[in-house]
């Protein structure tokens, strides 16, 4: 998944075919996630300033940041570990900048539309859990139709809209 809000700050666009070199981050799913990926290889620890405790998950020439917990018992550097989650470009969370990038070919760029609706709970915006609607493009934009169409007025609860929200991308990568 590449969000329109990564996209749009510092990312440049690609097309089908572009070979491309990415941070990621493999993030614990949520309600509203589906395409999820489970990476399979050995994780290393890592401490970061501000940010606490990280692992770096690597199979193969993919490598990916996971901010949440590593199964109970886990030799870190030595023991495969199988993690699912959201694999995500990630520009500006937490972790090691010397991560290395994974590189890829992109094989299928599909536009990801989310529905959302305003939760006075959250005084916020929230993916509504079943509301994704994905369509074929050729390439990545620069940017996104992610406005809510509710102009200068203050969110009501029950407002909802439809954004699109990023783009989920099929990268293949050297070794599988």
């Amino acid at each position: 998944m590449y969000a329109d809000w990564e996209m749009e700050c510092c990312g440049d666009p690609f097309a089908v075919g572009d070979e491309v070199s990415w941070p990621l981050s493999l993030r614990e799913p949520e309600p509203a996630d589906t395409d999820l990926s489970t990476v399979e290889g050995p994780v290393e620890r890592r401490d970061v300033e501000m940010e606490g405790i990280c692992w770096v998950i690597r199979s193969g020439s993919l490598a990916a940041l996971w901010p949440g917990e590593v199964p109970a018992g886990t030799a870190v550097d030595t023991t495969p570990v199988r993690l699912t989650g959201l694999l995500e470009v990630d520009r500006h969370g937490p972790g090691p900048r010397e991560l290395p990038p994974t590189t890829g070919t992109v094989r299928r760029i599909q536009m990801v539309t989310s529905g959302y609706r305003f939760d006075p709970a959250e005084a916020a915006y929230v993916r509504v859990p079943g509301e994704r609607w994905l369509r074929e493009v050729p390439a990545c934009p620069k940017w996104f139709d992610s406005r809510a169409p509710y102009g200068k007025r203050a969110p009501a609860a029950g407002d909802h809209y439809r954004s699109e929200s990023g783009v989920l991308v099929d990268l293949e990568i050297a070794d599988g």
